[in-house]
Order: structure tokens, then C-alpha cells, then sequence
């Protein structure tokens, strides 16, 4: 009988495993699909505008070899330090830049692509930009949308005194990482997507890198692993 009992204890340990695999590949493939989707809205901007949509001001003055490794700031749980270039990746306009906002008095103020509230220009300190490139004043209409039919599962808020920033998300559970902390914004647990254009590590100067981090458990261990527009 205790032979029996380790036996269906055993396969029902496998049939866990296989089904947290599964359920692994199917994120990882609506991720990579959402990705594509970006890929293309980014592209379409440059068509557009003739350069890709900026990204945070402080990847131009990154030495990018040194920042993948080198931790920048502790803003993330567990006090745990993140490099450079995953958090200025992290903190990025795409949202706006991809939407389109209205913006008035010469870029004093903008409004939200969702056409909630008004705020003020400095709200994108975080992001170390003075404004948004796709933005129209009066009669006139920014460019796009050049994301349709996004959905309010694929961008998420994050607190910023008594206003909200939004970013763009992936459909992903980012356990152990959360925007939070150096700057004292916080939202709960985001998978924001990740964007350099001024400085790309992983494909060639005039592109951009895009990615997403996640991390996965692997016999008590976390493995962490992008998923991004890149060849491996």
C-alpha cells in the first residue's frame, strides 16, 4: 500500500511540473506575440516621425557595458538592487509616445490618451523627459494611435505624488520585481516593458532594444531571463 501511495505521489508531482511547464510556454507565447505587436507600433512611429519614439533621457549617458551588470539603485523587494539598464528601460514613455496626447500652453500640460485628466509636464520627471514628441495642440491631432487596440490589461498605473504615470505591461507575473522603491512610486507587482532607443545593448546603434523580465523557480532556485527582439 505504501509502495502505491509513493507511486500516485510521484506522478502527481510530475503532472504539477508539467503543468507549470505549460503554463510557462503559453505566457511566454502570448509575451513574445504582444511583442511583436509593439515591434510593429514602433515601427509604424518611425515611419511616422522618421526616428524611433524616445526613450528615458538617462539611456543616452549610459555605459551600457558596465550597467547591464552593475546594480544602479535598490527599487525593487528584498531591497534588491536592478542594473541600470533594466531600470531606465522600465521607466519609459512608450505608452504616450505610441497613443498620442494633447498637450496645451506650448507643452506646459498634457493630456492622458485616455482623456481623464490633464497633468502637468513635470510629471514625467521619472522619465527624464521635459514633453511628449507625439503630441498636438488646439485643433490639431497627435499622430496614431499607433496601438489601436490596446487593451487596459496592457498598460497599468503607477502613483506618482497625486497623479499616475502609465506604463505598458506584459501578460507576466514579475514576482520579485516591482517598480518601487528609490523614487517612492509604487503600484504593486508590474511587468512593464522595457525599451532603449538612444542606446541599444543587444541589437545594432539606430535600433532599439525591446524586453521584458521575468523570473522563473527551478528547484528553489529563481532564474531571471529576458524576453526580447533579439537573437540569442
Amino acid at each position: 500500500m505504501l509502495t502505491v501511495i509513493a507511486i500516485i505521489g510521484t506522478l502527481m508531482g510530475i503532472g504539477v511540473g508539467v503543468a507549470g511547464l505549460a503554463t510557462r510556454k503559453a505566457r511566454d507565447a502570448a509575451t513574445k506575440g504582444q511583442m511583436q505587436t509593439l515591434i510593429t507600433a514602433i515601427e509604424s512611429y518611425k515611419s511616422s516621425f522618421g526616428s524611433y519614439p524616445p526613450d528615458n533621457g538617462s539611456n543616452r549617458s549610459l555605459n551600457v557595458s558596465a550597467t547591464l551588470k552593475n546594480p544602479l539603485v535598490t527599487s525593487w523587494p528584498q531591497n534588491e538592487t536592478v542594473p541600470a539598464y533594466s531600470y531606465y528601460g522600465a521607466w519609459n514613455p512608450l505608452y504616450y509616445e505610441l497613443m498620442g496626447c494633447m498637450s496645451k500652453d506650448q507643452g506646459a500640460s498634457y493630456l492622458a490618451p485616455d482623456g481623464a485628466t490633464w497633468f502637468p509636464s513635470s510629471l514625467f520627471a521619472p522619465f527624464n523627459i521635459a514633453g511628449i514628441q507625439n503630441s498636438a495642440e488646439g485643433t490639431d491631432k497627435p499622430k496614431g494611435p499607433f496601438l489601436p487596440g490596446l487593451t487596459a490589461s496592457q498598460y497599468k498605473p503607477v502613483q506618482v505624488g497625486a497623479h499616475r504615470l502609465e506604463v505598458l505591461v506584459a501578460p507576466l507575473d514579475w514576482r520579485e520585481l516591482q517598480m518601487k522603491g528609490s523614487l517612492g512610486l509604487a503600484n504593486g507587482r508590474l511587468s512593464p516593458w522595457c525599451y532603449n532607443s538612444s542606446n541599444p545593448a543587444y541589437n545594432s546603434p539606430g535600433s532599439f532594444d525591446l524586453w521584458v523580465e521575468t523570473s522563473e523557480h527551478a528547484r528553489g532556485t529563481i532564474i531571471r531571463k529576458k524576453i526580447g527582439n533579439w537573437k540569442e
